[in-house]
């Protein structure tokens, strides 16, 4: 024994393999044991593994495995000797002797149907075997034969439960891909299954109606369960079309009912038939029967919820909660729009029975299930909207839309449905205030407001009139809690009445606010004069909130205190209500040009003061972004002179916001950017001179300390640490700046850009310093500058582009040819700041090209080339030099066509060369992007047909994306694959396809089996692909073979 652990199986087989000894096969399942145990070290398992591979390249391997699982009773033994004679049969059936395959098929058929056998050794023995009956299928039935055998003998249960796990097998095995079976002998097997389909469903169903009528014993739902998998299997993929009978549907609905049993056997029945059914239902067939089929469906649907909203829903099994929610979710989706118009049809019978099974979840998980169910009936609803009302409700719903608003606004409250939303986790620790982070609660929230936001597209006014009357309400409840807060020493506290009560109470006020903002659509537009009234008495609600919550937040800044996390919600909530009615405030200043500038001074006023405060990362989030929204939709002409907005510029500049998060700081300085450049909305006279002062006063205010860093200040690393945290935070709010501005009007950029200058001189000086010392700050710089120039390129001017990337050369001369962080930040930077170049349409720039044609060729080429990670922006680049600057190689003026004449053809062709090399590289989205680019330059250009690609490069280029397609590494993009090669090989290439793919097929198989492959090339593109997959299945399997 401790000779063979020690010693290399692959010499020790040289006397095995005479005589199969019991001693050699104990020392094998002893060897097999101590891998698979957990004392065995990583070492000695690389070496065991070793060996057993060693000894499954013998010969005659599969002698040794039959033996093993005679005599062993270990389950790791067993398992090893079946994957191993699994793989043996995939690689060496052919060389097999007839007598051997008769012996080893014989032999797994009684391995399968051994008693008390571990299940899962049991579907090993028949998956081996079914590989090797599919092998067979064609010159030979019995192996079918057999299976059905088994599948219709009710004197063995045991028998047949092998019987139908052989038939899910079969089926799991013809549809799945293959490499190891040649494609005719897989093809001709899986047309032999289909054709016993009916067969198959047949016998299948007579046992299940059998069972149906009798009580469930243990083996019996054993037996049942088998069936119902196979068949979820079987429908999964054969053509329903001409064999779903009636009574097929009515038996899987009748094994459905027997989970409602609550536990046992019925309950895995009743899961797998809603497998079953899920799969049928998850189709969307239509059969011969169409309208007899959905019918059907529907009235056993019916009966089946009602059978369900009858019982304890607490009493249902979650597998089997879980598979129903999936089934009336798949045919609300799928299959209601086919009954909804038949008015015999009971549709609103359904929904009541839908929403009574919505409203009676107690789970938070099943009911985010219900909901997505009411999600798909409410998208169905908006796709037939050419039947809606003038009041914008479908004219059959308004009843059932009005009823689920009501549910879902009960879901959502503590009041009404407490219990659930207990276990809905809402907090946040300390360090989550500071960052923008979500609860359970939150994305509970979101996925109701999503449902209540498409409910108000169809029924706008009444589902925004019970909103605004229930925030009407608990709006109300607010001012009288009120009276229970009291200060005290020691925090706030309720007087009254218990604390957890009341703050529970505030979450359902701050969210009924949360859910107002929905109702916007129903305010503006041609409700907005209509509508006016109400508006502004919810506003005034929200106004009136939000200067409570605000007080009480600037008295208690303890954000561990719980009444005052309550006030903050619903302080939120407003906010966030104020910052979507920014479009009705625009409306309302047209209408109402008096009173539009002490609305938005009175919303400004009231809510920026609390960015002050101590307050959480979301509100400090939500506030600034009401204001962003109020800059770039209102632009009212008062808004600089709002006295909160000017002391929100005092304190930015003061520095008072540093520590806040960095989503909130960078939507801050956007908006007070915006606040000042952007054109004011219906104003005669602009101002532009005196914005333009105030913003530059604004920016050297702002900036003054990164001004006042200079070259001295930054000499040793000590004074570099030091100045570090406020560069990198200067530089950060300029890149904030500049991005705001990138899609805005002319004269905003030209503002920006002046002010904006100066910064961005002072901090080239300083760049070469970092170089060897800070590379962070550095990348910083770098990344600025690349932002800088894709939003204001033609603001800067060629020459000071031109300067910048004669300082960016510098740099990359330095240090980009090195192997440091810096050295690759160097180069990314550089190529990002060529491409905004490249991409740029003006004319001015296009003197550029030859330089960033040499550029890209030659240094950037060099350092690429050792830093793989910057393939992708590189390839990027040469993309948009092709695309954007074809006419530097192919001059307008001249002969269009495949005989257009080519300039600078060696850089062309040399740029071609990246493209070629980058698709022999082991990245799947590297050659995605790239054969995405080919297809893209072929579309615009023609570039398959021109004469230079396909003299000196479509050979090569085909070669390589034909073998990205045989090696079967990228399957992802195999279409994309087959795209590109059919554009190749069309008209005149198409004796150039052949020959290449000739060639390379003899290089890669055996030259015995070349006769085996026929080429061919067909001409349209959907026989084209056929054609491609099954040669290269087919090569896959003679390469298989030859191993």
């Amino acid at each position: 024994q401790h000779y063979f652990i020690q010693s290399n199986l692959s010499c020790v087989w040289q006397i095995i393999s005479a005589a199969m000894t019991d001693a050699f096969l104990l020392n094998l399942d002893n060897l097999l044991s101590e891998f698979y145990s957990a004392t065995s070290d990583n070492a000695r398992k690389a070496q065991i593994e070793l060996d057993l591979h060693n000894l499954k390249n013998a010969d005659n391997c599969w002698e040794c495995c039959v033996h093993l699982l005679q005599q062993s009773q270990s389950q790791y033994s067993q398992w090893w000797a079946l994957s191993t004679l699994e793989e043996h049969i995939a690689k060496k059936w052919s060389t097999l002797s007839d007598k051997y395959r008769q012996d080893l098929r014989e032999f797994l058929y009684l391995g399968a149907l051994r008693e008390n056998q571990i299940q899962f050794i049991t579907v090993k023995y028949i998956k081996v075997f079914v590989n090797i009956g599919i092998r067979q299928w064609a010159a030979d039935d019995t192996f079918f034969k057999q299976i059905m055998q088994f599948v219709t003998n009710p004197s063995l249960p045991t028998s047949q439960e092998t019987g139908i796990s052989m038939l899910q097998v079969l089926s799991e095995e013809l549809n799945r891909p293959r490499v190891d079976i040649h494609w005719d002998v897989y093809q001709g097997s899986k047309d032999k299954l289909n054709d016993q389909i009916p067969v198959i469903l047949t016998s299948l169903t007579s046992l299940l109606d059998k069972m149906s009528g009798a009580t469930l014993t243990p083996p019996a739902a054993a037996l049942c369960s088998s069936i119902l998998q196979c068949l979820a299997h079987l429908f999964s993929w054969v053509s329903l079309t001409d064999i779903l009978t009636p009574a097929l549907l009515t038996t899987v609905f009748h094994c459905a009912k027997q989970g409602l049993a609550g536990s046992g056997g019925g309950v895995r029945v009743g899961v797998h038939a809603m497998s079953c059914i899920n799969e049928i239902v998850r189709r969307n067939l239509v059969p011969v029967q169409v309208e007899e089929f959905v019918l059907q469906l529907f009235q056993q649907t019916l009966l089946l919820l009602t059978s369900v909203t009858q019982g304890d829903l607490d009493t249902i099994d979650t597998g089997y909660l879980k598979k129903l929610i999936e089934f009336l979710n798949l045919f609300t989706a799928g299959h209601l729009r086919r009954v909804e118009s038949n008015s015999s049809f009971p549709v609103l019978e359904f929904l009541s029975l839908l929403f009574t099974f919505t409203e009676r979840q107690t789970d938070a998980d099943m009911f985010s299930g219900t909901v997505d169910m009411c999600s798909s009936w409410v998208d169905f609803l908006l796709s037939v909207q050419g039947s809606l009302s003038p009041d914008g409700a479908v004219p059959r719903y308004g009843e059932a839309l009005t009823t689920l608003t009501q549910l879902i606004v009960a879901k959502v409250c503590y009041r009404t449905n407490g219990v659930m939303l207990e276990d809905v986790d809402d907090t946040l620790t300390e360090s989550e205030t500071k960052e923008i982070c979500h609860t359970e609660w939150d994305l509970f929230l979101g996925k109701l407001t999503q449902l209540l936001s498409k409910m108000i597209e169809l029924y706008p006014s009444r589902v925004s009139d019970i909103l605004i009357s229930l925030m009407g309400e608990h709006c109300n409840q607010f001012y009288q809690l009120q009276s229970c807060v009291k200060l005290h020493n020691d925090g706030l506290r309720v007087d009254g009445m218990d604390t957890e009560e009341f703050c529970k109470s505030l979450r359902d006020i701050a969210t009924m606010i949360h859910l107002v903002q929905l109702t916007l659509p129903s305010l503006v537009g041609d409700n907005f004069a209509a509508r006016q009234d109400t508006t502004q008495g919810l506003l005034h609600h929200v106004m009136k909130c939000l200067d409570i919550t605000t007080r009480v937040t600037e008295k208690c800044r303890d954000t561990r205190c719980p009444i005052r996390r309550g006030h903050t919600q619903i302080l939120e909530s407003s906010v966030c209500v104020l910052s979507t009615f920014a479009q009705w405030f625009l409306l309302f200043g047209q209408s109402n040009p008096e009173q539009y500038p002490n609305m938005i001074a009175s919303v400004l006023d009231s809510v920026l003061p609390s960015f002050d405060y101590q307050i959480e990362a979301r509100l400090q989030q939500s506030v600034v972004d009401l204001l962003y929204k109020v800059v770039i939709v209102c632009r009212p002409v008062c808004l600089l002179s709002v006295s909160s907005l000017q002391t929100l510029y005092r304190h930015t500049v003061a520095g008072k916001y540093v520590s806040y998060s960095s989503t909130a700081r960078t939507t801050l300085h956007k908006a007070l950017t915006l606040a000042i450049v952007l054109p004011w909305i219906q104003a005669t006279d602009q101002q532009w001179e005196m914005r333009e002062q105030n913003y530059q006063q604004f920016v050297q205010g702002l900036f003054t300390p990164l001004l006042s860093i200079g070259a001295s200040d930054i000499a040793d690393t000590a004074s570099l640490s030091k100045h570090t945290p406020t560069l990198a935070h200067y530089i950060s709010t300029l890149s904030d700046i500049a991005s705001c501005v990138a899609h805005r009007e002319t004269k905003s950029k030209q503002i920006v850009c002046q002010s904006l200058l100066p910064l961005v001189r002072h901090l080239i000086t300083l760049l070469p310093l970092f170089e060897n010392s800070d590379s962070q700050i550095f990348e910083h710089i770098l990344s600025f500058t690349t932002v800088l120039c894709d939003a204001l390129r033609v603001q800067l001017g060629a020459q000071f582009l031109k300067d910048l990337v004669g300082l960016c050369l510098a740099n990359f001369t330095r240090c980009g040819g090195g192997g440091s962080e810096i050295a690759r930040t160097t180069v990314e930077k550089f190529i990002e700041l060529l491409t905004t170049l490249v991409r740029e349409p003006s004319a001015v720039f296009k003197s550029f090209t030859p330089d960033i044609v040499k550029l890209t060729l030659q240094e950037i080429r060099e350092c690429v080339g050792r830093m793989e990670s910057l393939n992708s922006s590189y390839c990027y680049l040469v993309h948009s030099l092709l695309d954007f600057h074809w006419t530097y190689f192919y001059p307008r003026g001249k002969a269009h066509g495949s005989k257009e004449a080519c300039q600078h053809q060696e850089e062309l062709l040399a740029l071609f060369q990246i493209f070629g090399e980058s698709l022999l590289k082991p990245d799947f989205n590297l050659i995605k992007q790239n054969v995405t680019a080919l297809m893209d330059l072929n579309d615009k250009h023609e570039l398959f047909l021109k004469q230079v690609f396909v003299g000196h490069l479509k050979p090569t280029f085909i070669r390589v994306l034909l073998n990205l397609m045989f090696c079967g590494s990228m399957p992802i993009i195999e279409e994309d694959l087959e795209d590109v090669l059919f554009l190749l090989s069309v008209g005149n290439s198409g004796t150039l396809y052949l020959s290449v793919l000739s060639d390379y097929l003899s290089s890669v198989l055996h030259p015995s089996q070349l006769p085996e492959v026929k080429l061919e090339l067909p001409t349209d593109l959907a026989s084209f692909k056929i054609n491609l997959k099954f040669l290269v299945n087919k090569t896959k399997f003679l390469v298989n073979c030859s191993m």
